[in-house]
């Protein structure tokens, strides 16, 4: 009984691997089923083949879902030292649901300077990056289509990094700046040139147009946002 189990179970490892590399579909059938009956196989594997199967598909559905919702239309490389600007609003902005901020880098004197624009109606920050690699070793040339990034904590606690353009406009004209402003106490944002409204929680407009989203993830020490 034991050598059958094992015997078994090379096969059950085998035929995953299959079909995580796509070979299911190609093949039309699944290998375990091709060479082993199913009444002799124990309970115990079927179950454990059934939820490996479950969960890969799920694996499969998700990955294709967050390659759609995340933009590469425009390079975004962000990197913020929270550590190093504690009492920053960009360093607790994840940690408070429905606040948002919108941020640049700008050079002043030789010495980069992240400018952040809270929705809460609190005042401009101006946060000199003045640390060695901060001012010269990180690049802040590919912050989304034209150096401004919407970053926040939706209502449900979730974390968004979003491009500030307009994305129907990016995609409709030759140029790439067209800033959105806040509105509905900052849990939106609009475009003057189009009129359309964004929900910064769901990225999307009333007519389904999507804001350019971008990964963002934190260790606590530090925020990075990216494609």
């Amino acid at each position: 009984m034991e050598v059958r189990t094992l015997r078994t179970l090379k096969k059950l490892k085998t035929t995953v691997f299959r079909f995580r590399e796509g070979k299911y579909f190609r093949e039309g059938k699944f290998s375990l089923l091709k060479h082993t009956s199913l009444t002799s196989l124990p309970s115990h594997i079927l179950k454990i083949a059934f939820v490996v199967l479950f969960t890969s598909l799920i694996l499969l559905t998700s990955c294709s879902t967050d390659g759609n919702r995340y933009s590469t239309a425009y390079p975004c490389n962000f990197t913020f030292y929270a550590s190093y600007h504690q009492t920053s609003i960009l360093a607790r902005v994840l940690d408070n649901p429905g606040l948002f901020v919108w941020i640049e880098v700008k050079k002043k004197a030789g010495v980069n300077h992240l400018y952040v624009h809270p929705n809460n109606g609190d005042i401009q920050e101006d946060i000199a990056l003045t640390t060695e690699i901060e001012n010269n070793r990180l690049n802040y040339d590919n912050m989304g289509a034209n150096g401004q990034l919407i970053v926040g904590c939706t209502p449900f606690g979730e974390w968004r990094a979003y491009d500030r353009q307009c994305p129907f406009c990016l995609d409709n004209t030759s140029t790439t700046s067209h800033p959105l402003a806040w509105t509905a106490n900052g849990q939106s944002v609009s475009c003057s040139r189009c009129q359309r409204t964004f929900n910064l929680t769901s990225g999307i407009s009333n007519d389904g147009e999507r804001l350019k989203e971008y990964r963002i993830q934190t260790n606590g020490t530090m925020i990075q946002i990216h494609n």
